[in-house]
């Protein structure tokens, strides 16, 4: 289990390699606030499928935003203060329930 995470919203295992062979794109476009971009590059990394409904697409593009949320400013994030726990609990019965 050496060098693996989990992505809790896709429920996907994937090595920490992962990230540096596909560039990271959907955490760029999240930090963009690129929606667009996140969705494209969702589907890319298969995260999507292409045949999810608006809501189900809308629900993912704002978890991954939210996730994406220490990766906006240069500055260090306040992890203590933060509210990203709360958002992708609130969004995630939408996407288990269109996924």
């Amino acid at each position: 289990m050496r060098n693996r995470f989990l992505m809790t919203i896709c429920g996907i295992q994937l090595t920490m390699g992962f990230c540096d062979i596909h560039d990271c794109r959907v955490v760029h476009a999240a930090a963009q606030h690129d929606r667009d971009g996140v969705l494209e590059a969702s589907k890319r990394l298969g995260f999507l499928t292409g045949a999810e409904s608006k809501l189900m697409l809308d629900a993912h593009s704002t978890a991954v935003m939210t996730v994406g949320e220490p990766f906006v400013r240069s500055e260090p994030f306040d992890f203590s203060t933060q509210t990203m726990t709360k958002s992708i609990h609130n969004i995630a019965p939408t996407i288990l329930r269109h996924r």
